[in-house]
């Protein structure tokens, strides 16, 4: 099934609000986060992470088989703000 525009624009907003609250007070260039992690896993679906690396938010650091690592890019960061 494939998403509309609307419902990826959804998905990707919640996932960035959800790695911003995981972020907390660690620095943003400090922290990475794990497609495997419990709180990404249930909640994020693989697409939404390509989608975000796609539109420059996100960058992959390393892979995995079943996991993979990504971390903000500068553009990602602007958004917080």
């Amino acid at each position: 099934m494939t998403l509309s525009k609307k419902d990826r624009e959804r998905n990707n907003e919640a996932a960035l609000k959800l790695m911003f609250e995981d972020l907390g007070e660690t620095p943003i260039n400090l922290r990475c986060f794990q497609s495997s992690d419990l709180v990404y896993a249930a909640r994020i679906d693989r697409t939404t992470w390509e989608d975000l690396v796609y539109c420059e938010y996100l960058e992959l650091v390393a892979a995995t088989e079943g996991c993979r690592v990504y971390r903000f890019t500068p553009k990602g960061w602007q958004i917080i703000g």
